[in-house]
């Protein structure tokens, strides 16, 4: 063959390729991201796909508020909670390699020891930290101390103020009791928490994420955009298990590693991704991880202004990493979205033309009794309009019964009877959900 020909036969491979490597992020999906930037929910958005064609990024938005330095797929992101799939690897890995065992009292971990116990006298043990049946209460070990230490357990009575009433076979999740992990393998094992991580997993592995310290400047890590901390966002922990940041280049090479382990990490992979946890109300979890009923891998992180999420489709062979630099505009549901469009559906917000006469169904007063809460609804013009002593906020009608807050990650789904009539609705505001019912 001419090397003419096979050069442009070369080249045509490769476009073709790159059309179809494109491809597998859905346009809907890119088009939701562009409009999310473009309402300014979310300062930024970046998503990581891999699959059988290689990887693929879409980035949109910019990573410092006041429009500064493109978001890219190579752009830190604080990982927050998500974090602590890191810790559930390393447990993995210790248990796997018989440095510790599943059964282990966590209180053991650290010296001298501590008896964790619940209030049926059952030891917490390590698998019941790390696949979230603890029993400890994040709002409670807060109160002790907003950064999870075991010097703040040694404290006289604070061992009886975070004791939980029951620790297995009931899902409760809690960060401070996986920062609480995380520290105690970190003292068992002489070696600071940060360097245990890289020496165990990220330099055997070649990954590359950053711990944040205080007070760091880094030119490559997202600020958050948001103005204010979201008021509705709840505490945030301070532990070291949640200090991580990464790209999602770095991300979506960390969740190669669980579809394809090299042979030395496949046992440690097994016991990792095994499903410990299947409650009464239907969640599954396994180290570190939260299960679908598709055997999947998924967990978010939100902290301080930030959100990530990241999902390991095993039955597909894909990864999925998305990161926002803001707290108050929620990205899983395009992550759920990815890695199940049926089961977890989408409703962008596009205002659709609406008669004024065809709101006043919506409109009334509804009640949720037992939050002590109350919405107000009314009709103005095409809009429906939430009325408050504090502000009066404009939804926009956006098909199928919902209507989409102007400026905010938040929805309103109303509910209806056999006779069209309205009987309640449902709030869903930044993946929190509220339901009130309608009184009049």
């Amino acid at each position: 063959m001419k090397t003419h020909t096979r050069t442009i036969l070369t080249r045509v491979m490769v476009i073709l390729f790159s059309v179809q490597a494109s491809a597998q992020i859905p346009d809907f999906v890119k088009e939701e991201i562009q409009r999310r930037t473009d309402m300014g929910l979310n300062p930024s958005i970046v998503l990581g796909i891999y699959d059988d064609h290689g990887e693929h990024y879409f980035s949109t938005g910019t990573k410092h508020p006041g429009k500064i330095g493109k978001a890219t797929s190579k752009t830190l992101y604080p990982l927050g909670s998500l974090g602590n799939t890191f810790t559930g690897l390393l447990t993995g890995k210790l248990i796997h390699e018989g440095h510790i065992k599943e059964e282990t009292p966590l209180g053991t971990l650290v010296y001298p020891p501590l008896s964790l116990k619940d209030k049926q006298g059952r030891e917490i043990t390590i698998l019941d930290v790390v696949t979230y049946q603890s029993g400890i209460k994040d709002g409670e070990a807060y109160n002790i101390s907003p950064r999870a230490t075991w010097d703040s357990l040694y404290e006289e009575n604070n061992l009886k103020r975070i004791r939980p009433y029951k620790t297995g076979k009931t899902f409760m999740y809690s960060d401070w009791a996986m920062a609480l992990l995380g520290e105690g393998l970190s003292e068992n094992s002489g070696v600071p928490y940060p360097d245990l991580i890289r020496q165990e997993l990220f330099t055997p592995l070649e990954l590359a994420f950053h711990y944040i310290k205080k007070n760091t400047p880094n030119a490559a890590l997202a600020t958050t955009g948001d103005v204010q901390p979201d008021k509705d966002a709840g505490t945030h922990q301070e532990g070291s298990s949640q200090l991580w940041a990464g790209s999602m280049e770095a991300l979506v090479s960390y969740g190669k590693i669980f579809l394809d382990p090299q042979p030395q990490w496949e046992s440690t992979i097994e016991t990792t991704t095994r499903t410990y946890l299947r409650d009464g109300n239907g969640v599954l979890c396994a180290m570190g991880w939260f299960k679908d009923q598709e055997d999947n891998l998924y967990h978010a992180g939100h902290y301080r202004g930030y959100n990530v999420f990241m999902a390991i489709d095993r039955k597909n062979g894909r990864v999925i990493a998305l990161a926002t630099n803001t707290g108050t505009a929620d990205i899983t549901d395009i992550g759920l979205y990815l890695l199940n469009e049926k089961m977890n559906p989408i409703y962008p917000y596009i205002e659709i033309p609406v008669k004024q006469d065809d709101l006043l169904k919506y409109t009334g007063h509804y009640i949720n009794d037992a939050m002590g809460l109350e919405l107000e609804l009314s009709a103005e013009g095409a809009a429906l309009q939430s009325i408050s002593e504090a502000d009066t906020l404009s939804l926009h009608y956006m098909g199928q019964d919902r209507f989409y807050y102007q400026g905010q990650k938040a929805h309103l789904s109303f509910e209806t009877d056999e006779n069209d009539q309205v009987v309640g609705v449902l709030l869903d505001k930044n993946g929190k959900k509220v339901m009130f019912i309608k009184m009049d």
